[in-house]
């Protein structure tokens, strides 16, 4: 199986269905129901059948420290918005679900993986040549059962990520605009605007993977390389090395990293690496006619 299969393209993708306006804002409004009332069954179910106190829950599922309870609800909330998004395209857009993937295959999306996980490392003892003092190594092993918790998680909301802003928004954006830079921009920066609550960093962060994830999914014909991408550099955020100032703050990871005074060093990192895998994937991937 090749890696990419890019026939039919991205856009081919996109231009089957129904796209009325008012089809978009109802799919987009029943992916946010059935995200709220299955989090909040969830939180219900805690609450009743595991006896966790409500005010004790509040706080625990907005602190990475309590991954049992934090991981859990990302991934059951993200879930439910996959599910959301995907009755919507077939019920309101008359389209198989699976369109939004592209052309998927496993090896684009363990190639993505991959190539992150080797700039991640990279990124990683950059920042410990210049500032050793910053990492800290976890003196306590970790709970398997709480590295399969964080996983599944992860997997589930970075890969509804993708599904739902390179896969929904940016074939919505390619239907409305025949400027795929038009789409890759406004996907982008609606994906850095999800991120603000975790600080303008992490913002700007997002906005620039976005560009370079739309970019590599119209390019590939699949969201596959940046689901791997995704997933790996969430991952490695939350169980290999922590950032103490990052939305992962105090998450059970291998490695704890306080090293505020690199933040846009690792940013400037992200972008350059993310420039060097677009120029490579130009260059052998054949531009979608």
């Amino acid at each position: 199986m090749p890696v990419f299969a890019t026939v039919p393209t991205f856009l081919d993708h996109a231009r089957i269905g129904r796209h009325a306006f008012w089809r978009y804002l109802l799919a987009v409004l029943l992916a946010l129901f059935i995200q709220a009332v299955v989090s909040v069954i969830y939180v219900v179910a805690v609450v009743v059948v595991a006896g966790v106190p409500f005010t004790e829950l509040q706080t625990a599922i907005a602190d990475p420290a309590r991954p049992m309870l934090f991981f859990p609800l990302i991934g059951v909330s993200f879930a439910a918005w996959l599910v959301g998004f995907g009755l919507g395209v077939l019920w309101l857009h008359g389209k198989n679900p699976l369109r939004l993937l592209g052309n998927w295959t496993w090896a684009g999306f363990l190639l993505g993986l991959g190539i992150w996980l080797a700039v991640l490392i990279a990124n990683t003892v950059a920042d410990y040549a210049l500032q050793p003092d910053g990492f800290s190594l976890r003196q306590v092993p970790i709970d398997p059962a709480v590295i399969a918790v964080i996983v599944a998680a992860l997997a589930v909301q970075t890969f509804a990520e993708e599904y739902v802003f390179r896969g929904y928004i940016t074939q919505a954006l390619l239907k409305i605009s025949s400027n795929k830079w038009i789409a890759i921009i406004v996907g982008s920066l609606l994906f850095g605007a999800l991120h603000i609550p975790n600080g303008i960093p992490q913002a700007v962060s997002a906005t620039v993977m976005g560009v370079a994830f739309a970019w590599i999914t119209l390019r590939t014909g699949s969201i596959a390389f940046a689901a791997g991408v995704h997933f790996i550099n969430n991952l490695y955020g939350a169980v290999v090395v922590v950032s103490g100032v990052d939305v992962f703050k105090g998450a059970p990871g291998l490695v704890t990293q306080v090293t505020p005074g690199l933040m846009w060093w690792d940013i400037g990192f992200t972008v350059v690496a993310l420039g060097v895998i677009m120029l490579i994937l130009a260059r052998r991937v054949p531009r979608p006619a």
